[in-house]
């Protein structure tokens, strides 16, 4: 596996994993009413434009094997990890720590999902509260975590 800065031509594959990573989420975490509301099956196209417009302001990095995008990562210069997803298949690849090597020096923030909430946990993040999102008209519980580095 090899851990890369993001491309233009990931954005497809991205776009498809984050739409399979949120429909493969546990019914006990997110409904099927909310997880559809997070990533609409008709929205695959504008999902590549939206993240071509984060990774542009953001670092992004995409873990890869043989050929195949495992995973994602973006983050903030203020520190926010924006985006971590990774394949069903591959639950247990953790490549966040690229993304926050040598560039931030105090904290990283997340808005963690239930179902990632212990991996942040593991990883040292603190909860700071509970909060929505709204999608498409669906509230979604998330959790503002952070850790100091």
């Amino acid at each position: 596996m090899i851990i890369r800065d993001d491309a233009e031509q990931d954005l497809k594959e991205i776009a498809s994993l984050f739409f399979e990573a949120v429909h493969t989420i546990p019914d006990s975490d997110y409904s099927s009413e909310e997880r559809k509301a997070w990533a609409p099956k008709n929205a695959r196209v504008p999902f590549e434009q939206h993240f071509q417009k984060a990774f542009a302001s953001h670092i992004a990095y995409v873990a890869e094997d043989h050929g195949a995008i495992d995973g994602f990562c973006d983050m903030a210069q203020d520190g926010y990890l924006d985006y971590l997803y990774v394949r069903s298949t591959r639950q247990k690849l953790c490549f966040s720590r690229r993304a926050r090597s040598g560039h931030f020096e105090t904290q990283i923030t997340a808005d963690a999902s239930i179902t990632a909430k212990s991996f942040f946990e593991k990883r040292g993040y603190c909860v700071l509260h509970s909060q929505n999102a709204e999608r498409e008209g669906v509230k979604l519980t998330n959790f503002k975590m952070i850790k100091s580095i």
